[in-house]
């Protein structure tokens, strides 16, 4: 049976630690800059069958460990490549595979296991000294985010016949600055887990664009509001246009990614439920054009914008106010005083802001609502990302021109009338045009 002993070759230059060499002895050095990751020519080989090729990569890897383990202490293990670029897992390999084998029901395995926040993670030789200090030296020591006052132990045993398991928490701080000889020991098949200190961020910031004092990438602490960040920034300059901000966070483009991919599947389904529809009160579903929605759908960008008051942020109102979060992005820009319109209409166009044009009117300067419009439909999205829908046909009069303002964008939807599930494909629809009019105002900047 193997007998492992852990030391550090520091102590062996310094005289504090010696040791008499025998015959067949192996002495294994780590290099503390090699990294336990898959070599460069792994990962290209496992680009097309992952889970295959990962295999392949084991049995390859086993064979080679296996062959230089059985040609120890021959002429042919002087004459092989050097292995001093080896990381910790390959340079273990075959001393664990040679424990295994060794283990037997009088004779547990002598291996323990490290996780967490160490420098290199993962299952290692059990020495004579096992004490919680080697072991965390073996897995390369602390990185600066570990938690050293409350680590975990989990230990497996077997108790009259039951397997069974058993966690212990440990103060590693205090277990570190105790003599060696006093520290806890580690048994066969610990795990030693060392978890990361709460609220650690090592890249926590928020991105501002556009018109700000001092634009760019802030570092913010947990809690941390958006007008604290801004005014950091310096504040907004003179041309700023805050109803026209753009509030976008990590979070929401996961969860709206999620939706647009829900109404694809969920219009898909629809399709299929439609051409097998004899109901005479629907008309069929025109299949340009869903094919049209689908595939808009499909290339669509998510945003993940949320809609704040700006304005009411920098003017110190609480309930206005945010708690931001790493990733989050605020762009605001200095708008050119005009409308847009998009949409089934025949011209999409943008044009100068006028305060005596209603919406009927700036739908007319685009050239008037095209064949598949649906002009009862028609919403506006504002320059902060809200959406006014109107409820009757006074909304469009000459006399209601406050209801635009400089920035907003006017969107003609596609006619689904009588189609079957009509406020899917109404939500569908604008799920599109509020994403694209997002995306044109962050790509702006």
């Amino acid at each position: 049976q193997s007998t492992v002993i852990q030391f550090k070759p520091l102590e062996v230059l310094q005289k504090e630690f010696d040791l008499g060499l025998n015959s067949y002895d192996e002495l294994v050095f780590f290099n503390r800059m090699a990294l336990d990751e898959e070599d460069a020519d792994d990962k290209e080989g496992m680009e097309e069958e992952p889970e295959l090729a990962k295999e392949s990569m084991k049995s390859e890897q086993a064979d080679y460990f296996t062959g230089n383990d059985s040609s120890r202490f021959t002429p042919e293990s002087f004459t092989r490549e050097s292995n001093k670029e080896f990381s910790r897992k390959k340079l273990l390999l075959a001393i664990i595979e040679r424990l295994k084998r060794e283990a037997s029901d009088t004779h547990p395995v002598q291996l323990f296991e490290v996780n967490g926040e160490v420098r290199y993670p993962g299952v290692y030789p059990k020495p004579k000294n096992s004490t919680l200090g080697n072991a965390i030296s073996a897995a390369g020591g602390l990185t600066e985010s570990a938690f050293l006052q409350n680590a975990e132990i989990t230990r497996f045993s077997v108790v009259d016949g039951s397997f069974e398991v058993f966690h212990e928490s440990v103060d590693i701080l205090k277990q570190l600055l105790v003599p060696e000889s006093q520290q806890m020991k580690l048994k066969s098949k610990d795990v030693l887990s060392i978890v990361r200190i709460p609220l650690w961020y090592e890249t926590n910031n928020i991105e501002l664009r556009g018109e700000f004092k001092f634009p760019g990438t802030y570092q913010i602490r947990n809690g941390e509001t958006l007008s604290s960040v801004i005014e950091r920034a310096g504040g907004l300059t003179e041309n700023a246009t805050v109803n026209a901000a753009v509030f976008t966070r990590e979070e929401l483009k996961e969860k709206e990614r999620a939706n647009i991919d829900k109404a694809v599947e969920d219009l898909r389904q629809q399709l299929v439920t439609n051409s097998l529809s004899t109901s005479q009160f629907t008309k069929s579903i025109d299949y340009e054009i869903a094919t049209t929605v689908l595939n808009d759908l499909t290339d669509i960008e998510s945003v993940g914008r949320m809609v704040i008051d700006i304005e009411a942020v920098v003017m110190d109102d609480p309930s206005a106010d945010i708690i931001v979060k790493s990733g989050d992005l605020l762009v605001v820009p200095n708008i050119t005083p005009a409308i847009s319109i998009i949409g089934e209409v025949f011209v999409s166009s943008t044009h100068r802001f006028k305060e005596t044009l209603s919406v009927d009117d700036y739908i007319e300067l685009a050239g008037g609502v095209r064949e598949y419009g649906d002009a009862s439909s028609i919403y506006i999205v504002k320059a902060d990302g809200s959406v006014v829908v109107p409820q009757s046909d006074f909304w469009f009069s000459r006399s209601e021109g406050p209801l635009l303002s400089p920035g907003d964008t006017i969107v003609v939807p596609r006619d689904v009338t009588n189609y079957e599930n009509i406020s899917l494909w109404q939500g569908v629809t604008q799920i599109i045009y509020q994403t694209a009019i997002a995306l044109v105002a962050v790509g702006n900047l």
